[in-house]
């Protein structure tokens, strides 16, 4: 244990390592980080800056949380959840002064949630969708379009279905 250790260029600080390095520094001055988790190796993994930002594998995060991927040939990141899990696996949520809503989710069945916290397919979109192609590779495959479908700049094609009478305009 070291504490308050004033080497060349170092800040006042209380470091605590075991015999092969490995430790902790707690820095105690304005102007330098405030936590750093070290290997064998004196390279730091784990970040706190004075400023509140994080850093896993970096000692420059560049937001709240920053994952370094560490090489080309690694995971970046790693999410596993409780395999018996009834909660969602993942979600992103916006926040203000009186809500807070759910932009992305992965819930307990795998399935991918954008806009909406309860998706009843792989994929469920709440809100408009852009694409430029939109395959599907079943030869089962079918599509229900509710309140109907346009194709083209012009509406070349538009086929309305409504609980009264169904169109087709070409």
């Amino acid at each position: 244990l070291i504490l308050n250790s004033n080497e060349a260029g170092e800040a006042a600080k209380t470091s605590i390592f075991n015999e092969d390095l490995i430790g902790l520094v707690i820095h105690e001055q304005s102007g330098f980080d405030l936590l750093r988790l070290r290997n064998s190796t004196n390279v730091d993994r784990f970040v706190v800056k004075n400023t509140g930002l994080v850093g896993l594998g970096t000692t420059t995060p560049g937001a709240k949380l920053s994952v370094e991927q560490g090489s080309a040939t690694t995971i970046g990141q790693y999410i596993a959840g409780y395999a018996n899990a009834t909660s969602d696996l993942f979600r992103i949520s916006t926040s203000t002064l009186t809500a807070t809503s759910t932009a992305f989710v992965i819930d307990a069945n795998g399935k991918v949630g954008i806009g909406t916290t309860t998706p009843t397919n792989q994929l469920g979109v709440q809100g408009s969708i852009l694409s430029s192609k939109i395959d599907t590779y079943d030869s089962a495959a079918t599509s229900t379009f509710a309140g109907g479908f346009t194709a083209g700049n012009n509406a070349a094609l538009v086929v309305n279905q409504a609980a009264t009478a169904n169109s087709l305009y070409i």
